[in-house]
């Protein structure tokens, strides 16, 4: 394995995203709480439907590039014309992504001002990291070189800045276009560090059409772009349909669940995009087989933690910072939660397949996933309304779990198996029994020994304890 890859720069670069996510998620959330509790079901229900229509439009320019970028850079930097292709393509499909959500809203929404928030909110195309706008390819080259601290601290301008002027204009009692203004608009100072920093480490990209180049990009990320539409599709499709069962006002209450849920996608991220580098790079079998263990059983004990305290004391904290107007979707932000356990495993499953050239995997998956879906939620909801979209959520990540650890079985070592089977095992068991304290009567008593229990278990596992002795090593060699 390269030098470069040693285990102090590894830790230092997954405490550094961690610990930003950790802060960022914290912000986020604030942001997020304080909207929801200013404006009413409707109006939040507009602007979470305006991120849905906004998030598809914003794969154009995304088109699955990232994990191809984090990889090309790690294995050739920035010298062969590959990101400057890829650049100059997010450029333009960006245009292009923003115009198609203006007409989208001409075409579908008759409400001016509802329009008008289409219109704001299509600017995170261009600006926001969390769309992978035209930042991505600067964030990709600093993640392949292990510097993702300067990544999350333009993250955290961005989050830190749109707190700030939110509370200003809720104490002012600004309008909700001009708080939705705010969040988006907020993202500029995270472009502009982001920009700074690269350019002082010296990378240049440039505005370049080269054909050759561009149809690399493309033809490596196409099928990543399939994926990420149908895994969209996918995963968002039930706020078409609860908006079409239950209007404006049914999306603004599933999106106080669901928007706390989100941002924990930061875990399977902070530790595969670590990891990434070091899975594309190549290396003996045996040392990248380590980290193939290691980064499924972490994220599993994460999952289990996060949702065990939700399952037991989720509904009273959920209850604490929204209030009463969602007390009513208290038990679906619980099975959300419980559903990010498949998701975490998933997530780093895929993006191991795309460093080894296997795009392909996820696209089979997610394909297959999308037919059986369709059905499934257009049932759960329309039966069962909100609660039925929870549940839709864990069938649905649960069997895309099962077809994606069937598939990649298939392709790994034979030493990776023993593992990913143990895991993907644990996960179905975890996410079954967890469902059944969510919707069993379960005393508070038995609510806390079970919360204690799983936590004194996570940590004396092998896999805590060796992750606390990679961050107390990264401690100290920094103090020095």
């Amino acid at each position: 394995m390269s030098p470069l890859f040693d285990l102090k720069k590894l830790a230092a670069n997954s405490v550094y995203l961690f610990a930003g996510q950790v802060l960022g998620l914290a912000l986020n959330l604030a942001t997020f709480i304080l909207m929801a509790r200013y404006l009413d079901e409707t109006a939040l229900g507009v602007f979470s439907y305006g991120l849905v229509v906004v998030g598809f439009f914003a794969l154009l320019p995304d088109f699955g590039m990232k994990p191809i970028l984090v990889r090309e850079a790690s294995r050739s930097g920035e010298q062969d014309g590959f990101l400057d292709a890829a650049f100059t393509l997010k450029v333009i499909l960006s245009a292009v992504a923003v115009a198609g959500v203006v007409i989208f809203s001409v075409l579908t929404l008759r409400d001016t001002s509802d329009r008008l928030v289409f219109l704001v909110l299509s600017f995170t195309i261009l600006i926001s990291s969390k769309s992978n706008s035209i930042r991505s390819p600067l964030e990709s080259i600093l993640n392949a070189r292990l510097e993702s601290g300067q990544v999350v601290l333009s993250q955290l301008l961005d989050y830190g800045l749109q707190l700030i002027l939110i509370v200003s204009l809720i104490l002012v009692h600004a309008s909700a276009i001009a708080i939705l203004s705010a969040y988006v608009f907020s993202n500029l100072a995270g472009m502009a560090y982001l920009w700074g920093v690269s350019g002082r480490k010296g990378i240049r990209l440039r505005l370049r059409m080269n054909t050759v180049k561009s149809i690399r990009v493309v033809r490596e990320s196409l099928p990543l772009f399939i994926y990420l539409l149908l895994v969209l599709f996918l995963d968002r499709f039930d706020v078409f349909l609860i908006r079409h069962f239950g209007g404006d006002a049914a999306v603004g209450l599933y999106s106080g669940a669901y928007r706390l849920v989100a941002p924990m996608s930061f875990l399977p991220f902070a530790i595969t995009y670590s990891l990434l580098p070091v899975f594309s790079a190549g290396g003996r079998e045996g040392e990248t087989r380590k980290y193939f263990d290691f980064g499924l059983k972490i994220l599993f004990w994460m999952g289990v933690l996060i949702a065990l305290a939700t399952a037991t004391v989720g509904k009273e904290l959920f209850n604490l910072l929204f209030g009463d107007k969602f007390r009513s979707v208290s038990s679906i932000f619980q099975m959300l939660v419980i559903s990010q356990m498949a998701y975490f495993t998933v997530f780093f499953l895929i993006d191991y397949c795309n460093s080894q050239n296997r795009q392909i995997v996820g696209l089979q998956v997610v394909g297959i996933g999308a037919i059986l879906s369709i059905p499934l939620q257009v049932a759960l909801i329309g039966r069962f309304g909100l609660m039925g979209a929870g549940f839709a959520k864990n069938i649905m990540y649960a069997v895309n779990l099962a077809l994606l650890a069937w598939i990649v079985r298939r392709h790994v070592p034979e030493t990776y198996k023993p593992a990913l089977l143990k895991m993907v095992s644990a996960v179905f068991v975890s996410m079954t029994v967890l469902i059944g304290v969510v919707l069993a009567p379960t005393p508070v008593v038995l609510r806390l020994v079970l919360l204690l229990g799983g936590s004194a278990l996570m940590m004396t596992s092998k896999t805590f304890r060796e992750g606390m002795l990679v961050l107390k090593r990264f401690v100290h060699d920094n103090k020095r």
